[in-house]
């Protein structure tokens, strides 16, 4: 297990989930490896290499009190998107941003219990992302946090683009095959996978519309899987330096998943691009600190 020290703490600023007033700013204080119950950490779904996140997790989670019967190298965490009990993966990294106060813990939890049938993938528990601001606003932006804002932006966009219950985009393609795009928050990339080998007309349809729609960033073709059955498309993003960067990069890389749908399915795009003018984008960052409109560079 990979522990990520505490950042600085800093004041609260920019706008919270309530924008008539700012984001209070919950305090967190340093941990030991020992003591994990309360801590905030930024978790991995166990046994999840294979599909994406779920939508309505957040990947920021609250370490609850290990009960007996948890497997070795699992830690049970209330997630703090979907206000859900959660088994994380304890053997590899895992940032831990501190302690949440014992208030704060006790709150998550009622809200947690008093939630009644099944995540809705296209709405949030009422009040969670604000709660996220709160315990967000105290932190600097920073790689263990980083991954938190990078999630939260692309469930916008798939809920936006194309809305399922987990945290992928889907595309078919004009031979029949499907390609998802999934983001890696931690290699900073985007990854769109597709059974179609190589020479297939759709796999080309693809690759071209990647490369055109993505062309400020590196794109690279790989053959994965055992059987080298799956060809992924690897999109290089660069590092944002804030929460403001993080945004606007976020706003480009929807922008670029449209195009490559206006290739692969333009009558879909079509319609996706009549509704987003019409309702316009989900923006779940613009609630969180430190998100002005900075320029990625």
């Amino acid at each position: 297990m990979t522990f990520t020290p505490r950042p600085d703490f800093r004041p609260a600023r920019g706008p919270s989930a309530n924008a008539s007033r700012p984001a209070e700013t919950v305090p967190l204080v340093p941990v030991s490896p020992q003591r994990m119950a309360g801590c905030l950490v930024v978790w991995k779904e166990a046994d999840s290499a294979d599909r994406a996140p779920r939508l309505s997790d957040l990947g920021l989670g609250l370490v609850l009190p290990a009960e007996q019967g948890v497997p070795q190298g699992r830690l049970p965490v209330l997630d703090l998107g979907s206000l859900r009990e959660r088994t994380a993966d304890a053997g590899g990294p895992l940032s831990v941003l501190g302690r949440v106060p014992d208030s704060v813990a006790r709150r998550l939890r009622l809200d947690s219990a008093g939630r009644e049938g099944a995540d809705s993938p296209d709405v949030d528990p009422r009040g969670a992302l604000g709660q996220v601001a709160s315990l967000l606003s105290g932190l600097e932006f920073g790689p263990a946090v980083r991954p938190v804002f990078l999630r939260m932006a692309m469930r916008d966009i798939v809920r936006d683009v194309d809305l399922h219950d987990r945290t992928a985009v889907r595309i078919s393609l004009p031979t029949g095959g499907v390609a998802r795009a999934l983001l890696d928050t931690g290699a900073l990339e985007l990854h769109l996978d597709t059974s179609c080998l190589p020479g297939d007309v759709g796999l080309q349809v693809l690759e071209a519309a990647v490369r055109s729609a993505f062309s400020a960033h590196p794109v690279y073709r790989d053959r994965m899987g055992g059987g080298r059955t799956t060809t992924r498309l690897r999109v290089r993003l660069p590092e944002p330096r804030n929460a403001g960067e993080l945004r606007l990069l976020m706003a480009g890389l929807r922008e670029g998943l449209v195009a490559v749908l206006a290739a692969c399915e333009p009558a879909r795009h079509r319609s996706l691009v009549q509704s987003l003018d019409t309702f316009g984008p989900r923006d779940s960052l613009s609630l969180l600190p430190g998100s002005g409109q900075e320029r990625v560079h």
